[in-house]
């Protein structure tokens, strides 16, 4: 058998191992993964589950605010370092007005979306609470429309005096749990002075 011969059967020989291995390869992954992914079902439908539960209101306005704060403070260091490379350039002061003017307008869009997110909770809370809200109609002077939006929203002080009504509105809700519940504690004691007494006069 020639030289050739037998270098071509070699390259056959390994050509065919290569393939048994490949196959052998992919097999044992494909078993793998479907290991894997019977192991990971479990988990998968719970988190499924979590993402469609709803969650606690304060929870969520925390979230909502916390993203929203980091992106201001991430726009804040953006815009900071732009005006450092325009003083660095020596740039002409149109162009560092024209970079305060986006940064006063795309952090302007975060404060109103800020704002926009208390009005919502604390409209909420007052909602809860069974506390008006100034109406449209008759307290014109209590609304705005956002400046970017077009919403309606309470001003400031409108939504500063809510804020105020529901403070008062719990503290109440507390101060008549605490009264009912020196009621309970009160009652308690003399059932259990009554029974003290009724067992030794029973003796």
């Amino acid at each position: 058998m020639s030289a050739e011969m037998q270098i071509a059967v070699v390259e056959s020989e390994q050509s065919s191992e290569a393939r048994i291995a490949g196959r052998v390869h992919d097999r044992l992954s494909s078993v793998g993964l479907l290991w894997l992914d019977t192991v990971l079902k479990g988990p998968r439908r719970f988190l499924r589950a979590c993402q469609n539960l709803p969650l606690p209101d304060a929870l969520e306005f925390r979230l909502k605010l916390r993203r929203l704060q980091k992106e201001k403070a991430r726009l804040y260091g953006v815009y900071a370092a732009r005006q450092q490379e325009c003083r660095r350039l020596n740039a002409d002061d149109e162009r560092i007005e024209q970079l305060n003017y986006l940064e006063h307008d795309e952090i302007g869009i975060i404060d109103e979306q800020i704002y926009q997110l208390y009005f919502e909770r604390i409209a909420a809370q007052a909602e809860r609470s069974f506390i008006s809200i100034p109406d449209l109609q008759e307290s014109r002077e209590d609304w705005e429309t956002a400046r970017l939006t077009g919403r309606w929203r309470l001003r400031r002080r409108a939504l500063q005096d809510l804020m105020a009504a529901i403070r008062n509105a719990k503290k109440d809700q507390q101060e008549a749990r605490q009264a009912k519940l020196i009621w309970v504690t009160a009652l308690t004691g003399m059932f259990g002075a009554l029974t003290g007494l009724i067992s030794v006069l029973a003796r």
